[in-house]
C-alpha cells in the first residue's frame, strides 16, 4: 500500500511539473509576441517613450556615481539645471539601477543591463507566483490554476500590461515579487524555522529594492500575522521576526538616508494613480475614465475581477475554517482593494498614486482564487455534472469566458480574422475587435530619431541649454548627448523641476517677454519642440528663430545671448558632480545658473552661498562671493554640513 501510495505521490509530482512546463511555455509565446528576441538580447536600451527614458537616464547618472565615486548618486548637472540624481525620484528604480551595475561587471553595458532587467522581469512571473502556491501549501493543480491566472493578468490585464509596456516595469515586477516575503513570513511563523525568516529577510529587502510601494502591500498582512502569533512566539521567535525588519532595513538603508537628507526638496506626487469609487465601477464595465490613472489604452479587467471574485470567496471559505493562511492574506487583499478604489479621496494617501494598488491586489488573490477553483471543479466532480447547480456554473462560465476573450483579443489584433470590405470595394475603418487602430502594445523602440540626437551633439558647445518639450525626448537626450536639458519627467517630484518651462506653463503658452526672461533665467540657447501643431510651432514668437525641422521636431534658436555664468565673467566646463569656471575676474561676485546644493563645495580656496532665482524655483542658483581664484571648480563633496 505504501509504495502504491508513493507511485501516486510522484505521479502527481510529474504531472505538476509537466503542466508547469507547458504554462511556462505558454508564457515564452506569448512573451515572444510583445517583445522580440533581437530587442531582447541586443546592444540597445529599450528606451524612448514612457517611462523608459526616465529610468535609463537615472541608471546611467547612478553607474557614473558608483563606478566614480563609489556612491549611489550624483549632482547631475546636464538636466534642470543640475539636480541630485538617485536620491528621492528614482526610489523605485534601485533594483534596476544595482542590477544594470551588477551586470557592468560581467561584461554588459549599461543599455543591455538595462534591457535584460526588463527581460528577467518578464521571466521571473510565473516562476514567483508557482513559489508563492507552493510556500502557502496550495495543492499541485491549485498551484497551477494560480500560475495561469497570473499568466492572463500579466498579459491581458490592461493596468499590468501598461505597466511593463510603458516603463513601470519595477512596480509591475514588485507587484508580483512581493508575494515572496508575504508568503515565507506565514511560513516561519508556521514552522518558527530561522531558514524561512531569512527568506523573509533577504526577499523583503530585495522587494522594497525592486519599489518601495511594496511596504504598503506587505505591512498590513504582516502585522495581522504577528500580532495573533505574539503570544505562541518565545523571545527568540520574536527576535528573529525583528531581525527580519532589521535585513530589509540594512538593504535599503544606503538610499533611504540620502532620501531622507533631500526630503525638503519633495513635491506633491498626486499627479497619477488618482481614483475613487467611479473606477471601481469603470474597471468593471471596461471603461477608460482617466488615462493618467489606468493609462492609455482600453480598460481590460476580465482576469482581474475573476482573480477578487474566486479569491475573495477562497479567503472566506479559509476564514470559516480558521486557517492561518487567512487574516493576512484577508487583511492584505481587503486594504488593497481599499486603498485603490477609497485611497483617492484623502491627501496623504493621494500621495503613493493609490490605484496602482489593483494590481498586487489581483496577483495576490491568485492564490486564494485557485485555491478554491481547485475544490469547486472537485465539489462539482463529486456530486456529478448533471446537477442543477454544475449546469448553473457551466452556463455562467460562458459569459465569463465571452468577457475574458474579449480581453485577450483586444491584445493581439493581428490574429483577428480581416474584416470584409464594403460592397463598393472600400477597406472598413474597423478592425474585428471594432478599434479603428488596434493596437498589441508591444515593445518597440520609440524615440527621437538618430538625426535629432546627432544634430544636437553637433550643434551644443556646453555653454547654453536645451529646452525639450516631450518628457522622454528630454530625457533621451539628456542620457544620449552631453547636451544641458531642461525638460524630462514634467512632474518630477523635487523642487528642481520647476526649471522645466513646460512644468511651469503645461501648454507652453507664454508671452514673448515672459520666455525672454525664461530664457536668459536658465542660459536657454535651443528650444526643441516635438510634438506637431504645438503652440510654439503655430504662433511666431520674435524670441525664437527657426533653424531646423527633423521629421516632426521644429529647433528653435533663442534670440538672446545664454550665459550660463550670469555675473563674474569666464567660461565654463560641465561634467557630472564637477564644474569648472576659468578666467572668471577674482574680484567680481561670481552667479552661476546651476541649482545650488547642499553638498557642493569649491576649490581652491573659494566658498559657496546660495541665491535666489525667481519666484518659482525655490532651489536657487550657485554664488561664489569674491575674492577667489580666476579658476576654480564647484563639486560633489558628499559632505553635509559645514561648507
Amino acid at each position: 500500500m505504501g509504495a502504491g501510495v508513493n507511485d501516486s505521490s510522484r505521479r502527481a509530482t510529474w504531472a505538476m511539473w509537466l503542466g508547469f512546463a507547458a504554462l511556462y511555455a505558454l508564457h515564452l509565446w506569448l512573451l515572444g509576441r510583445y517583445l522580440s528576441w533581437e530587442m531582447a538580447t541586443g546592444p540597445d536600451a529599450i528606451s524612448g517613450m514612457g517611462d523608459f527614458a526616465t529610468h535609463m537616464n537615472q541608471t546611467t547618472r547612478v553607474l557614473e556615481g558608483l563606478e566614480g565615486w563609489g556612491e549611489g548618486w550624483v549632482y547631475d548637472p546636464f538636466l534642470l539645471a543640475g539636480h541630485p540624481t538617485g536620491t528621492i525620484f528614482d526610489a523605485d528604480n534601485k533594483g534596476w539601477e544595482i542590477f544594470a551595475w551588477l551586470g557592468t561587471k560581467i561584461g554588459w553595458s549599461v543599455e543591455e543591463g538595462h534591457t535584460r532587467f526588463i527581460v528577467l522581469t518578464h521571466l521571473s512571473v510565473p516562476g514567483l507566483i508557482f513559489f508563492a502556491a507552493w510556500c502557502l501549501r496550495l495543492v499541485p493543480a491549485a498551484r497551477l490554476v494560480a500560475v495561469a491566472l497570473g499568466i492572463g493578468l500579466w498579459y491581458f490585464d490592461s493596468f499590468s500590461h501598461w505597466c511593463w509596456w510603458a516603463g513601470m516595469v519595477a512596480y509591475d515586477l514588485g507587484a508580483v515579487f512581493f508575494l515572496v516575503p508575504l508568503v515565507t513570513f506565514w511560513r516561519y511563523l508556521e514552522s518558527r524555522r530561522v531558514g524561512w525568516a531569512l527568506v523573509c529577510g533577504l526577499s523583503l529587502g530585495l522587494a522594497h529594492l525592486i519599489h518601495p510601494y511594496v511596504f504598503f502591500m506587505l505591512a498590513p498582512g504582516m502585522l495581522v500575522w504577528f500580532w495573533r502569533a505574539w503570544s505562541s512566539l518565545d523571545r527568540k521567535g520574536r527576535a528573529w521576526v525583528f531581525a527580519i525588519a532589521g535585513i530589509t532595513l540594512a538593504m535599503n538603508a544606503w538610499w533611504l538616508l540620502n532620501a531622507a537628507r533631500f526630503w525638503h526638496y519633495i513635491l506633491d506626487s498626486a499627479y497619477y494613480g488618482q481614483s475613487g469609487l467611479r473606477f471601481l465601477f469603470a474597471d468593471y464595465a471596461s471603461l477608460l475614465l482617466n488615462p493618467e490613472t489606468s493609462g492609455l489604452l482600453g480598460t481590460r479587467t476580465g482576469f482581474r475581477f475573476l482573480a477578487w471574485g474566486l479569491g475573495l470567496v477562497g479567503l472566506w471559505l479559509w476564514t470559516q475554517r480558521g486557517d492561518s493562511r487567512a487574516p493576512g492574506l484577508r487583511v492584505s487583499l481587503g486594504g488593497m482593494l481599499v486603498l485603490a478604489y477609497l485611497g483617492g479621496y484623502l491627501s496623504a494617501t493621494q500621495q503613493i498614486q493609490p490605484y496602482r494598488f489593483v494590481l498586487p491586489a489581483a496577483f495576490l488573490a491568485v492564490l486564494p482564487a485557485a485555491s478554491f477553483a481547485v475544490e469547486g471543479v472537485a465539489a462539482l466532480r463529486e456530486r456529478g455534472w448533471r446537477t442543477p447547480a454544475s449546469l448553473l456554473t457551466l452556463v455562467l462560465l460562458l459569459p465569463a469566458g465571452q468577457q475574458l476573450t474579449r480581453d485577450i483579443t483586444y491584445f493581439m489584433p493581428e490574429q483577428l480574422p480581416a474584416v470584409a470590405k464594403t460592397v463598393d470595394g472600400q477597406a472598413s475603418p474597423l478592425g474585428a475587435d471594432g478599434y479603428i487602430t488596434p493596437n498589441a502594445f508591444r515593445y518597440g523602440l520609440i524615440m527621437p530619431d538618430e538625426a535629432l540626437i546627432d544634430w544636437v551633439r553637433e550643434h551644443d558647445d556646453g555653454q547654453s541649454r536645451w529646452l525639450v518639450q516631450i518628457s522622454f525626448y528630454g530625457e533621451e537626450l539628456a542620457w544620449q548627448t552631453k547636451a544641458q536639458v531642461l525638460g524630462g519627467f514634467t512632474h518630477r517630484n523635487v523642487g528642481h523641476s520647476w526649471a522645466n518651462f513646460f512644468r511651469r506653463r503645461p501648454q507652453g503658452i507664454a508671452t514673448p517677454a515672459e520666455l525672454r526672461a525664461y530664457f536668459e533665467t536658465y542660459a536657454v540657447g535651443w528650444v526643441v519642440v516635438p510634438e506637431p501643431n504645438h503652440w510654439l510651432w503655430k504662433v511666431p514668437n520674435p524670441e525664437l528663430e527657426l533653424v531646423a525641422t527633423i521629421g516632426w521636431t521644429k529647433i528653435f534658436k533663442t534670440r538672446i545671448q545664454p550665459q550660463l555664468i550670469e555675473a563674474g565673467g569666464g567660461r565654463i566646463e560641465v561634467d557630472t558632480n564637477s564644474l569648472r569656471v576659468r578666467g572668471s575676474d577674482p574680484r567680481a561676485h561670481v552667479r552661476l545658473r546651476f541649482h545650488w546644493m547642499e553638498t557642493l563645495r569649491c576649490r581652491p580656496d573659494c566658498r559657496i552661498e546660495r541665491g535666489e532665482i525667481d519666484g518659482v524655483d525655490p532651489v536657487g542658483f550657485i554664488e561664489i562671493p569674491a575674492p577667489h581664484p580666476a579658476d576654480f571648480e564647484v563639486y560633489n563633496a558628499y559632505e553635509f554640513g559645514g561648507g
